[in-house]
């Protein structure tokens, strides 16, 4: 039976009834970032049918073949064993309620945002809404990337964090993978990220 399997005979039998399906890719990305970069990909690839799962574990949706590639963050994410291309930098940008002392600033320092107990060095991981509507009640402050600019409520402001290193967002896939499908897409993503680097509004 399939549940007798291990991990790596259900990658195996997942990855050979895929490939009696017509040409797809799934694509795993973090729940809350379906704007910006991932919004513009989605409008303009033309390629190969693209699925989308939403998890917070993209790394093990690649390696048991729940995905064939991966919307990752390189200085965060377990990439052993995964192929890489970088895609784009996100500056990093502190979540705060409207009213927050600091809301008003142009820019801030981490050393600043750790003095207030709702602070979270690590961004916890739920859905970007949660994020939110945890910023709005003033139960969380947190760093994200500059593509959740975009998506900010009238109740919380997002301000630079000047001393901290930028994210980079790179696609990943397995080693083992060769798919020209997984090359196309990966090459049409850059393309893209630069054109969405160029004219961050158009895309939001």
């Amino acid at each position: 039976m399939l549940g007798d399997l291990p991990l790596a005979g259900h990658s195996a039998v997942r990855r050979t009834q895929q490939a009696a399906l017509p040409p797809r890719l799934v694509l795993a990305v973090r729940p809350g970032t379906g704007s910006g970069l991932l919004a513009r990909l989605l409008r303009s690839y033309d390629g190969t049918e693209l699925e989308l799962v939403f998890t917070h574990d993209r790394t093990k949706a690649l390696r048991d073949g729940t995905a064939d590639v991966a919307l990752l963050c390189t200085g965060s994410d377990d990439l052993t064993e995964l192929r890489t291309t970088e895609i784009m930098e996100e500056n990093p940008l502190a979540l705060l309620p409207r009213e927050h002392p600091l809301a008003g600033r142009a820019a801030v320092t981490a050393a600043e945002l750790r003095q207030d107990p709702a602070y979270q060095e690590q961004c916890p991981p739920m859905g970007l809404d949660e994020i939110l509507d945890r910023v709005t009640v003033g139960r969380l402050i947190t760093v994200v990337g500059s593509a959740v600019g975009e998506r900010l409520t009238r109740e919380v402001c997002a301000v630079p964090v000047t001393d901290l290193p930028a994210t980079t967002l790179a696609l990943g896939w397995l080693e083992h993978t060769a798919r020209p499908e997984i090359t196309a897409f990966v090459r049409a993503a850059q393309r893209i990220a630069v054109d969405h680097a160029r004219f961050p509004v158009e895309a939001a």
